[in-house]
Parts: C-alpha cells; structure tokens; sequence
C-alpha cells in the first residue's frame, strides 16, 4: 500500500463512528482482510482509545 492510499484509507476511517469502526474491524479479522487494513483500523481505534 502507497503512503498516499494510506493517507486516503485513514482520512475515510476518521469518518466512521466508533460503533461502525468497530463493526469493521471484526469484520475484517474474521473475513481475514489484508493485515495492513486491518493496522489502519486498529490504530484509529487507538487514537480514539476504543479497545476491543
């Protein structure tokens, strides 16, 4: 992934609410998505102190 699809993919995730952003990350983890999504959205949950 480009720095710039990362910039892009972490700008859409910062859209999110938290419940939908945590929707998302069990889904990704069970759908075994790209591990590099999956950081995207494990440090936004971070930055908004959600753990899971």
């Amino acid at each position: 992934m480009t720095k710039k699809e990362e910039q892009l993919k972490r700008l859409k995730m910062e859209t999110l609410s938290d419940k939908l952003l945590v929707e998302a990350f069990y889904q990704a983890k069970e759908q075994k998505l790209d591990q590099d999504f999956i950081r995207l959205i494990e440090d936004e949950l971070r930055k908004r102190a959600i753990s899971v």
